[in-house]
């Protein structure tokens, strides 16, 4: 009995795993929107079985960053600048429902984390200078700031619904040129 649970739960690390490669190719970038995927190539890259693949990108298909295709495969999901504001408006107004309530449910160690988050983001904005929205250091502590505004607002459903506009947001920035304050 132990063995088939440690072979269940490595079998949950491998589709986590995979899950997150797959989530990062696509925020950097190593897959472009549109483009197709095929099994084969992903088995090799991946290191993981067509069940494990087909698991991870099933989940990410739900998260809106690929596009099922029928008997056709998948597909990162395309993008577009009018989807890109979209998405960063809807974020936003969230954002600003969340905000009261973390400010209301916050403790002293959600306002020194919200406040070091804000600082090291304006010290990153500093050393990189003008064009910083369009680095990966900026972006890690601009998201990370946001996610620290909002953390204690007590919605685990909402803070999901954010963070998977935010990523979805950022997979179409860096093919628009958007800066964060201009969406």
């Amino acid at each position: 009995m132990t063995l088939i649970v440690a072979s269940n739960e490595q079998a949950r690390t491998l589709a986590a795993d995979v899950l997150s490669r797959l989530h990062a190719d696509i925020v950097t970038s190593r897959l472009k929107p549109g483009e197709p995927l095929r099994f084969e190539p992903l088995k090799e890259a991946y290191a993981a079985s067509f069940t494990t693949l087909r698991e991870a990108l099933t989940t990410l298909v739900a998260d809106g960053l690929f596009v099922s295709e029928g008997q056709r495969g998948f597909r990162v999901a395309p993008v577009s600048r009018t989807d890109l504001v979209d998405l960063t408006e809807t974020r936003v107004l969230i954002e600003r429902q969340l905000i009261p309530l973390a400010i209301e449910k916050g403790d002293d160690d959600w306002e020194v984390a919200a406040s070091a988050a804000l600082h090291r983001m304006t010290l990153a904005e500093q050393r990189i200078g003008p064009k910083y929205a369009l680095t990966s250091e900026w972006k890690l502590v601009h998201r990370q700031f946001h996610e620290a505004l909002v953390s204690a607002c007590g919605s685990p459903i909402l803070l999901g619904v954010r963070a998977n506009l935010f990523a979805r947001a950022a997979l179409s920035q860096p093919f628009f040129h958007v800066s964060a304050y201009q969406a």
